[in-house]
This record gives C-alpha cells, structure tokens and sequence, in this order.
C-alpha cells in the first residue's frame, strides 16, 4: 500500500491573502474623499447602506476598520455591477 504524505498548514498563514476565484468579485476600500460623493450620488448614508462584517474572508486582507466603505466590482454576464458595503 502507498503511502500518503499529507501537509499541515496553519490558517494564519492564508488569512492576509486575497481569495483569488472566478466566483469571488474584486473588493477595495473606498478612500475618505470618495465617501461623501458616493453616498451624495446614492442619497444615503453610512447607515443606510448593507452591511459587511469586519471577518469577511473576501476582505480580511484589506485590513478594513469598522465604519470603512467596500467597493465590490462584479462581473455579470452581460454587465459589470459596483456595489457598496459598510463594514461593521
């Protein structure tokens, strides 16, 4: 019988890299001075907006502060779509 070598990894070790699929959009942080034009151009404000929790793997790597905006780009079949995200 063949003997299978298995590798243990810690999960520190994959926790600060972006989640890299084809099923997973780009996520950024939206600087300070885009926040107020963006929530002006939406009529809402920071509360208003869903919610994204502060361990979301798709985002643990931008090292996000509760309060921070996240800009999600998804491509759909057709279209491309920007979405916004407080994290909380």
């Amino acid at each position: 019988m063949a003997k299978t070598k298995i590798r243990k990894h810690k999960i520190s070790n994959f926790e600060n890299e972006p989640i890299v699929h084809s099923l997973v959009p780009k996520h950024e942080i939206v600087k300070e001075e885009e926040e107020k034009k963006i929530l002006e151009n939406l009529n809402t404000t920071k509360e208003q907006l869903p919610r994204i929790k502060l361990d979301d793997p798709a985002i643990r790597h931008l090292n996000p502060k509760k309060g921070d905006i996240i800009r999600i780009h998804r491509q759909e079949r057709h279209t491309k779509s920007i979405y916004y995200r407080v994290v909380v």
